[in-house]
């Protein structure tokens, strides 16, 4: 994508009936931890970070439409978009915290940008917002049917 310059844009979603994302996968970092898998959880996490930053500094726009859920790191993944966009059936939520985790890939540097203090509400309670209430918070562009 960075070489090929007939590239214009590039479009990222899910197969139908699917989630976007529902993010980092906190359930099987428990097992590795569980394990004594220090170093692969450390490794799973860097690709998770690698692929945040991927997304803020591409070359080209980035179209993602998130149907569904778009947990923690996907939502992250889906403001970190140069055209994030949602569905009638969407949730965003960073809800690292009701995992007991902190924020994450982004989330601080996107929910810090958000009107007022919402972003540190949306931090620290997990509550996620339908499609139409993240779209009025700027976390997406446009609501596609």
């Amino acid at each position: 994508m960075y070489h090929d310059h007939s590239v214009k844009l590039i479009y990222l979603s899910t197969v139908e009936g699917q989630h976007f994302s529902n993010g980092t996968d906190f359930r099987t970092m428990l097992h590795y931890k569980a394990e004594g898998k220090d170093e692969t959880i450390a490794n799973y996490l860097e690709a998770v970070f690698r692929l945040q930053a991927i997304f803020a500094k591409t070359n080209k726009p980035i179209m993602s439409v998130a149907p569904g859920h778009s947990f923690n790191s996907g939502a992250g993944l889906l403001a970190a978009s140069g055209f994030p966009s949602i569905c009638h059936n969407t949730q965003v939520a960073f809800n690292e915290c009701t995992f007991g985790f902190v924020p994450h890939a982004g989330t601080s540097y996107y929910a810090s940008r958000l009107p007022g203090d919402f972003g540190t509400f949306l931090v620290l309670t997990g509550a996620p917002l339908n499609g139409k209430d993240a779209i009025g918070m700027g976390i997406a562009d446009a609501l596609i049917e």
